[in-house]
C-alpha cells in the first residue's frame, strides 16, 4: 500500500488511558483527565498547567504502537494545548502535531479549536502530508449535567496522489455525576459511510486516589475497564480492551497536574463551569449552593443544615462534617465561596450596632447565621432596645460560648451610653 493510495490512515487511536477504559465516550469528559482532549473545549476546564505521556498497544501488535505526548496551560478564560501523537514503525508511520485553544465564553460553556498536521510516511513509498481542522463545545446546563459535541477534519482535508480525504467524524455525548465519586457517561460517534457507534462508560472512585472505569462499545461489540491511581497532582492509567476477533489493546498514560485537579477525578466537571460570583455561605440559599464544584443537592441541602445548627460558619473546615463533603470538595469551592467574614481580619466594618442592625448585617457575625439574626431581630422588636450587649445571651440559641466569639464584635450604640 503507498501514501498516495492509503485510505484508512489516521483513524481514531486513543492514548488517554481515562476515555479509553471507559469505552472511549470522551466527548462530555472535563480536561482535567488528559492535556491533549479530543474536544478541544476541555481545555478551558482545568485550572494552570499539566503535561502527559500516553501510550497505547491495539491489539497487541507492536507495528501499530501508538505513543503521545502533551502539554496545556489554562488562564481566566482561555486554555492552550500542544499535542505530538505517532503511530507505527519505520515501515509504516502516523505522526500528528496539533495546537489547540478553548474560550469559556460562558460560566457554563465553552468552545474550543485545534489545527495540526499529518505526516504520513511508508518505507521505500515516500510520504504525504495534510493539515485538519477540529471544532468542539463542551457545557453543562445543570450542575451534574455535562455535555459535549466535537467534529474532526471538518476542513476535508486531502492527502496523497490522488487526494484521499482523511476520516471527518462527528462526536455528542453527555456525562452524569449525581455525585462528585462518580460519573457516567455515554458518547454517539459518527464517521461518513459508516454506522453510530454507541459508547458507553463509567468511573468510580472506590477510596482517595484510586478510581476504577469500565466501558462498553457496540461496532465492533467490546468492553474494557482499568483504574487511576492519583497522589497529589501526579496520576497513573491504565486501560484494557476487548475486541471479538483480534484481542485485547493495551494503554497506559502518565499525567502531572499543577493548578488544576489531576486526571483521573471522577468529576465532568473538570470541565465544571465555576459559581458565577462568590457565593455567601452563611445567606445563599439551596438553589446557589448547588452551583458549586462537587455539590449536588444532596449536599446543598446538608451544608444549609449545617449552618443552620451552628448558628453560621465561622471556618470552611466546619462543613467536613457533612456527609459528601471532603477536604479535595472544599479545596475546589474555596474560591467560589465567602462566609461573609474573614475570621482572621480586622474587624473593619465591626462593631456592629445590634440596636439598629438589620438580619443581613447580623448574619456577618461569627457564629450567627440567618437564623440567628432573625432570633435577634425578632428579640429587638418585642423587648425594645438591648441596653447592653450581653443581654444576648437572653436570644434563643445564643449561648456563652457564642456571645463570647462575638463580644468585640457588637455594640449598642447610644443605648448603652445611657
Amino acid at each position: 500500500m503507498a501514501a498516495t493510495t492509503a485510505v484508512a490512515a489516521f483513524e481514531e487511536n486513543q492514548t488517554d488511558a481515562r476515555s479509553f477504559a471507559m469505552g472511549g465516550a470522551w466527548a462530555a469528559l472535563g480536561g482535567g483527565s488528559s492535556p491533549d482532549p479530543a474536544n478541544p473545549a476541555a481545555l478551558a476546564g482545568s485550572d494552570g498547567w499539566g503535561a502527559s505521556a500516553g501510550f497505547a498497544l491495539p491489539f497487541g501488535m507492536r507495528d501499530l504502537a501508538a505513543v503521545s505526548s502533551a502539554c496545556r496551560a489554562r488562564q481566566g478564560r482561555f486554555g492552550l494545548g500542544l499535542g505530538l501523537n505517532t503511530t507505527g514503525t519505520a515501515l509504516y508511520r502516523e505522526s500528528s502535531l496539533r495546537a489547540s485553544a478553548a474560550w469559556r465564553m460562558h460560566d457554563r460553556f465553552s468552545a474550543g479549536i485545534s489545527a495540526g498536521g499529518c505526516h504520513l510516511a511508508i518505507q521505500d513509498y515516500g510520504s504525504a502530508v495534510a493539515a485538519g481542522l477540529d471544532l468542539g463545545i463542551q457545557g453543562r446546563p445543570l450542575p451534574q449535567l455535562a455535555l459535549g459535541i466535537a467534529a474532526r477534519n471538518v476542513n476535508r482535508p486531502r492527502m496523497g496522489d490522488p487526494r484521499q480525504e482523511l476520516a471527518q467524524e462527528l462526536a455528542a455525548g453527555l456525562a452524569y455525576s449525581p455525585e462528585e465519586r462518580a460519573t457516567a457517561a455515554i458518547h454517539l460517534q459518527a464517521q461518513r459511510d459508516w454506522p453510530v457507534q454507541l459508547r458507553v462508560g463509567q468511573e468510580f472512585r472506590i477510596w482517595k486516589g484510586i478510581t476504577v472505569r469500565a466501558g462498553y462499545s457496540n461496532r465492533p461489540a467490546s468492553v474494557s475497564g482499568g483504574f487511576g491511581l492519583q497522589l497529589g497532582g501526579h496520576s497513573f492509567g491504565y486501560a484494557v480492551r476487548s475486541h471479538p476477533e483480534l484481542g485485547l489493546s493495551h494503554c497506559l498514560t502518565l499525567y502531572f497536574a499543577a493548578g488544576g485537579p489531576a486526571a483521573g477525578a471522577p468529576d465532568p466537571a473538570e470541565g465544571e463551569a465555576p459559581a458565577p460570583r462568590r457565593i455567601v455561605l452563611n445567606a445563599a440559599p439551596v438553589s446557589e449552593l448547588m452551583l458549586l464544584p462537587g455539590v449536588a443537592r444532596r449536599q446543598a441541602e446538608a451544608i444549609a443544615a449545617c449552618r443552620d445548627s451552628l448558628g453560621g460558619l465561622t471556618y470552611l473546615d466546619e462543613l467536613l462534617s457533612v456527609k459528601g463533603i471532603t477536604r479535595r470538595t472544599l479545596e475546589r469551592m474555596a474560591r467560589f465561596v465567602d462566609l461573609g467574614f474573614d475570621p482572621g481580619a480586622p474587624p473593619g466594618g465591626f462593631p456592629v450596632d445590634i440596636n439598629t442592625a438589620s438580619v443581613g448585617e447580623l448574619s456577618g457575625l461569627p457564629g450567627i447565621g440567618p437564623r440567628a439574626a432573625a432570633d435577634i431581630a425578632a428579640y429587638r422588636d418585642e423587648n425594645g432596645p438591648f441596653k447592653g450587649v450581653e443581654e444576648l445571651m437572653n436570644v434563643r440559641g445564643i449561648g456563652r460560648k457564642t456571645f463570647e466569639r462575638i463580644r468585640e464584635l457588637v455594640t449598642v450604640g447610644a443605648a448603652e451610653a445611657e
